[in-house]
């Protein structure tokens, strides 16, 4: 698979066409949801998921679901850990109130339709035995090169070059996003983690993320660094997501706790 969020360059230029009226989060997750079944596979089914069924039946409410999680439950803890200059400059965006009236349900869900759709339809041309790869492109389905005596096909070579040239792109849109914005007033009296604890913490991640890619590939070198990185990005995105899920739980119950004392 092209790195997951690879997937999201699908988003930028749905929203510029539409004026950036549409909401780029929900776009955003809905390019992404396909991907559920690679990080929880006991949950999700990989297959389903990629199907033309499966993104009325999976996508869309899993995408619904993931967006309002998101944005009532991730969104402020996760600007607060952020480093001060773009925190600033975020938080105003983060504390927006949510709409969950039906008809901003309903346009969630569209965009979530569309942005798995362009997952769907990526992922044809980038994977074995799809339709982009099999039909529409036969030739990709051929072999590019060899390696280590193993084939390498077109579709593969397509999966990495979606990374290598579209996430660098991605990272600078990003910032330059970030940067226009303008400085938030003061900052709430919030208790958050200190930048240190942070950074360090992260900085453990990585580490442990790339001790167990060595791991895995010393066990199975036969499949290639690329199968070992898979690995261990797969196992650490998951263990990422239940982390920050639980971390934002316990910051809006410190953030309650706080706010009712300071009520009475």
């Amino acid at each position: 698979m092209p790195f997951t969020p690879t997937h999201v360059a699908a988003a930028i230029p749905i929203a510029w066409m539409a004026k950036w009226r549409l909401p780029f989060s929900a776009l955003a997750i809905g390019c992404m949801v396909p991907d559920a079944g690679v990080f929880f596979p006991m949950l999700f089914d990989y297959e389903s998921f990629h199907s033309i069924r499966g993104l009325f039946i999976d996508c869309v409410p899993v995408g619904v679901a993931a967006y309002f999680v998101y944005h009532l439950l991730i969104k402020q803890p996760a600007v607060e850990l952020l480093p001060g200059p773009l925190r600033t400059r975020v938080r105003p965006i983060a504390d927006r109130p949510v709409s969950v009236e039906w008809q901003s349900i309903l346009s969630v869900a569209i965009c979530v339709l569309v942005g798995a759709s362009t997952h769907v339809f990526w992922d044809s041309f980038t994977h074995q035995h799809r339709w982009g790869s099999m039909i529409a492109l036969p030739f990709l389905s051929s072999e590019a090169f060899s390696l280590s005596d193993r084939s390498v096909r077109w579709y593969a070579v397509a999966q990495r070059l979606s990374s290598l040239f579209l996430l660098p792109p991605m990272g600078v849109f990003a910032l330059r996003w970030l940067w226009k914005q303008p400085e938030g007033g003061p900052e709430p009296k919030r208790t958050r983690i200190p930048d240190s604890v942070t950074l360090s913490v992260m900085t453990v991640a990585c580490l442990m993320m790339l001790v167990h890619a060595s791991w895995v590939y010393a066990v199975h070198s036969d499949y290639g660094v690329t199968f070992a990185l898979r690995q261990s990005v797969m196992i650490f995105g998951a263990l990422m997501i239940i982390a920050l899920v639980l971390y934002s739980v316990v910051m809006h119950a410190i953030w309650s706790r706080a706010e009712a004392s300071s009520d009475q």
